[in-house]
């Protein structure tokens, strides 16, 4: 056996060639790996099974098998234990999301494979490597959904704030009917028409149009909390990052709050039920706590008003989500990567623009989206 190690890099090789290999985060964790491999000769050898372990965690076999996976991938590279995704940043990715693109890549699911790497390209803009941490782990944890475009399909409770000339039962249903007409029954929208409160006539796709983006036409709500922001289906909620804390500890606090489905409730701090888009990059608290099913933003995009059944349950709609890249056209672009939080994250050269992610993913999108 032989052992090597240069700063904080340790490597140990095996008699029959095989080895193990970290990059550790500081230099006492360095130091101590290398004095658990070369021990004080007056003792015990350690065991090659013993190494694997301390390198490799509790089921190094299980560890080894993914290391080659990662090794025969195409999306994916390592240096020593730390996994990149090649053309996207030098953040390192946590094992969990590591498991389930190797995962998708083996079962050839490309569909699954391209939405984690839009999903890494955002998570890659956020610029607290705890949320860069335990964002997809929360994501498993409550079952939420991941769009085509790595958005983040989450729930929250509003109440009404201004009355419209559209009710709030008639927009649902025009969006309802909007996301099957042309997504389900593959109808242009336009050649659909729909009777209106005052008993006009008009097409789905021009009264889709003006329950989602026009504010004096469609109900405004806001949040039973504060009642300080203006919720409008189809435009962007933000506050500044700044003002929302950011500490994950704290299950409640300041910043607008989504949760999964399984997580909200009916009346549970309002009255109407959204469905909203979260891009990773504008998350900024996870609650690392089990039970606790919804984190901090400082922006979601309202896309739908959902149901819920009898036990107050939300009720999933029929549709999928086709609404991510107007949302994309609609975030605004300010700042690069943050490279300063080094000490979950080898950083070596993150230098990737916000409009180039943004443009990259909508590139990749519009000719499937012209599809529909």
């Amino acid at each position: 056996m032989k052992a090597f190690r240069k700063n904080n890099y340790v490597k140990v090789i095996f008699d029959d060639g095989t080895f193990v290999e970290k990059e550790f985060t500081t230099t006492e964790e360095a130091i101590d790996a290398w004095n658990f491999v070369a021990v004080n000769p007056n003792e015990e050898l350690r065991t090659e099974s013993e190494i694997k372990k301390y390198f490799l965690g509790e089921d190094p076999d299980k560890v080894e098998h993914l290391i080659k996976d990662i090794d025969d991938s195409d999306i994916l590279f390592r240096r020593g234990m730390s996994v990149y995704m090649l053309g996207v940043s030098e953040l390192s990715i946590p094992q969990d999301f590591v498991e389930k693109i190797i995962e998708a890549e083996n079962n050839e699911d490309w569909d699954t494979v391209n939405k984690y790497i839009n999903f890494w390209r955002l998570v890659s803009l956020n610029p607290d490597s705890r949320v860069r941490d335990n964002l997809f782990w929360f994501i498993r944890k409550w079952n939420m959904q991941i769009t085509d475009s790595g958005m983040i399909k989450a729930y929250r409770n509003a109440t009404l704030k201004h009355e419209s000339k559209y009710s709030t039962k008639f927009v649902k249903d025009v969006i309802n009917k909007y996301y099957i007409t042309k997504y389900i029954d593959k109808i242009p929208p336009k050649d659909v028409t729909i009777e209106v409160s005052d008993g006009g006539i008009t097409n789905l796709d021009k009264l889709y149009n003006d329950v989602i983006n026009k504010t004096d036409d469609a109900p405004v709500y806001t949040d039973l909390h504060s009642h300080s922001t203006n919720i409008v289906l189809g435009q962007p909620v933000r506050i500044p990052r700044e003002d929302c804390d950011a500490n994950q500890e704290h299950s409640c606090s300041r910043g607008l709050h989504v949760g999964a489905k399984g997580w909200l409730k009916q009346n549970y701090y309002g009255d109407v039920g959204l469905m909203v888009l979260v891009n990773p990059a504008n998350v900024v608290a996870v609650p690392t706590i089990d039970e606790y099913g919804k984190m901090r933003t400082c922006e979601y995009f309202p896309i739908g008003i959902v149901d819920f059944d009898e036990d107050g349950n939300v009720i999933e709609p029929d549709y999928d989500i086709h609404s991510d890249i107007e949302y994309l056209k609609q975030i605004q672009y300010a700042g690069d990567i943050n490279n300063d939080d080094i000490n979950n994250y080898v950083i070596h050269n993150s230098n990737i623009n916000r409009e180039d992610i943004y443009n990259s993913i909508i590139g990749s999108l519009t000719e499937e989206d012209n599809d529909y």
